[in-house]
C-alpha cells in the first residue's frame, strides 16, 4: 500500500489510521507430505519499484481442512406413535484415507420428550453412544451402519415433530467430522393397521384315534364365521389340498362361491388359505402339526391360538359338494 497522505501512523501504540482494509481469502493444498507447523506471510516491494511500500494485516483468521473426513447420511426406516422410530445411519470415512484405523465415537442426541426413550441395539448403547473404527474390514471397509431405535409412547400423538441428532467426535484433530450433528426432523405417524385382527382364523386340534390328530380350522371376519357360500365380504381361496379346487379371488363368472368354511385337516397335511375381505388380505401357508402341542394344545404361533377338542369326538373331514353354492351365468 503506497504512503498516501490519508493514512496516519500511531507510531507510539503502533496504530495506522485512515486505511480501509479489503477482505482477501485464499486457499492451498498441502501437497509436500509434511505437516503444517509455521505460516509466514511476506509481501515483495521490489515488484513496485520503491523500498516506501507497507502491507497491513488485520483480524487474520487460518482454517485447517484436512483427510479424513467423516459423512453420516440417515435413512428413517420407522416412525410409529405408540411403537418405534428406527433410523438407520451410514456412516463413511472418505476412501483416500490411508492412515492407521480411526476409532470414532457417535452419540445420538434426542430431546427429553415424556414417553421418548433410546432403546440399546443395532450398535447404540441405552445413553444413545455407539464406538466404531474406520476402515475395518466388514464388507465396504470405509463405511459402517449403525441403526438407532427410539421407543416412542402413546402420549406422542401422530403429527409430532421430534428432532434427532447425531454427533461424530474423535480425540484426532485432524477430522474432518461433516456430517455430524446434522439434525433431522422426524414425523410421528399412525401405523395401526386398520386390518389388524379383522381377519382371524382358528385352530381346533383333536386326537381322532391313538397318535392321529386333525385341525378343524374357521376363518372370521371381524369375529363372525365366513360363510360356506357366497360371503358378501369374504373370499376364500385354499391351495395344496386334494379334492380342494383352487378358486382365485375375484371368482371368475363360472366359478362357485364356495369357500369351504370351516375345513377339517388331517396331521402334515400341507396347506395354504389366502382370505380377502374388502381391502383387507390375511395369507396363512402352514403344516398341520398338532401333535407338537401335546394333551394341551394352545399357542403354536398362530393368530388365535388352537383349541382342544374333546378326544374321540366325531371326525368331520372336508365335504366337497360339485356345485353346492349359486352358479354364476356367463351374463352375470
Amino acid at each position: 500500500m503506497p504512503n498516501d497522505a490519508g493514512i496516519t501512523y500511531d507510531n507510539t501504540n503502533n496504530v495506522v489510521l485512515g486505511v480501509d482494509l479489503l477482505p482477501y481469502s485464499f486457499t492451498w493444498t498441502n501437497t509436500t507430505g509434511q505437516p503444517i507447523t509455521d505460516l509466514l506471510v511476506y509481501g515483495n516491494p521490489g515488484a513496485i519499484g520503491t523500498n516506501n511500500y507497507h502491507f497491513y494485516l488485520d483480524d487474520i483468521s487460518v482454517y485447517n481442512s484436512c483427510t479424513p473426513a467423516i459423512s453420516i447420511k440417515p435413512e428413517v426406516l420407522e416412525q410409529c406413535s405408540g411403537g418405534q422410530i428406527v433410523i438407520e445411519y451410514t456412516v463413511c470415512l472418505s476412501d483416500d484415507y490411508q492412515g492407521s484405523p480411526l476409532p470414532i465415537t457417535m452419540q445420538a442426541d434426542i430431546p427429553a420428550f415424556p414417553g421418548l426413550s433410546i432403546v440399546p441395539g443395532g450398535g447404540f448403547d441405552a445413553g444413545g453412544q455407539a464406538q466404531i473404527t474406520l476402515p475395518d474390514m466388514d464388507g465396504d471397509p470405509f463405511c459402517t451402519t449403525l441403526t438407532l431405535t427410539l421407543h416412542a409412547g402413546a402420549n406422542l400423538p401422530p403429527g409430532t415433530g421430534i428432532p434427532i441428532g447425531l454427533d461424530a467426535l474423535s480425540d484426532d484433530i485432524c477430522v474432518d467430522l461433516n456430517g455430524g450433528g446434522n439434525e433431522i426432523t422426524v414425523v410421528l405417524e399412525d401405523c395401526v393397521d386398520p386390518c389388524d385382527e379383522q381377519i382371524t382364523v382358528n385352530h381346533q386340534c383333536r386326537e381322532v384315534s391313538e397318535g392321529h390328530w386333525v385341525d378343524r380350522i374357521t376363518l372370521y371376519f371381524n369375529g363372525n364365521p365366513i360363510a360356506m357360500y357366497n360371503d358378501p365380504n369374504c373370499c376364500v381361496t385354499w391351495e395344496y389340498i386334494n379334492g380342494i379346487p383352487t378358486y382365485n379371488c375375484p371368482r371368475l363368472n363360472w366359478q362357485a362361491d364356495q369357500n369351504f368354511n370351516p375345513l377339517t385337516l388331517p396331521e402334515d397335511q400341507h396347506y395354504k388359505v389366502t382370505i380377502i375381505c374388502g381391502d383387507c388380505v390375511y395369507v396363512e401357508d402352514d403344516i398341520v402339526d398338532c401333535s407338537a402341542f401335546g394333551p394341551i394344545i394352545g399357542g403354536g404361533g398362530k393368530p388365535d391360538g388352537r383349541d382342544q377338542i374333546e378326544s374321540g369326538s366325531e371326525s368331520t373331514f372336508a365335504v366337497i359338494y360339485p356345485n353346492p353354492a349359486k352358479i354364476k351365468s356367463q351374463s352375470d
